[in-house]
């Protein structure tokens, strides 16, 4: 049996690989709690994923960004949750309002309308992020919406990014054909694929 100068060792040496953990990708509810159990336990992470367990964090948005700014000050990647689970005042589009515009034209107003709340939504997150965390340069939100720290600020100082966007995918294969695959093509038709954001 090891001595316990030699377990003490052991643990020594894990707490030490541990503080040193560079990347993390976890789910849970994310309250206050766990998030600021995750900043002290792991203060050196450079790339975070905060998957859900649930519909949306249990923390809102503005206090994720304010614990995970001060406990994670090397951080350079951070992804997030689609911003439908933020809460931050987006909601996406329901079939039954799609199936409520008769024309063309009135979908693709739906469409471009729901687009303008969700940029809007996206770079509140942004905001947030950028503003709360000095070294982040890359947020994700979801898996297909990325806002990348710009070197430039605008003329009153303000830092800005770089949005790239992608379609979320038609996710039900069974629609492949159907009215509902070309509303999804115009839906994608309005996406703000780059954007520069403040």
């Amino acid at each position: 049996m090891p001595s316990l100068s030699s377990r003490d060792d052991d643990d020594g040496s894990l707490l030490k690989a541990v503080k040193g953990l560079k990347s993390f990708d976890g789910s849970a509810a994310w309250s206050l709690a766990e998030l600021t159990f995750l900043t002290t336990t792991f203060p050196h992470l450079h790339h975070l994923i905060l998957r859900s367990e649930s519909y949306c964090y249990r923390a809102d948005i503005a206090s994720i960004m304010r614990i995970l700014g001060q406990g994670l000050t090397h951080l350079k990647t951070l992804q997030i949750s689609k911003i439908e689970y933020l809460d931050m005042g987006y909601r996406g589009v329901w079939k039954r309002a799609v199936m409520e515009c008769k024309t063309e034209e009135a979908r693709r107003a739906l469409w471009e309308g729901n687009e303008k709340r969700r940029v809007a939504a996206e770079n509140e997150v942004a905001r947030l992020a950028f503003g709360g965390l000095g070294s982040l340069e890359e947020l994700w939100v979801g898996e297909k919406r990325v806002a990348r720290r710009s070197l430039q600020m605008n003329e009153g100082g303000q830092q800005s990014w770089v949005w790239e966007r992608e379609a979320d995918g038609m996710g039900d294969y069974a629609l492949v054909g159907t009215m509902w695959a070309r509303y999804q093509k115009e839906r994608e038709g309005v996406i703000e694929r780059s954007e520069l954001g403040m």
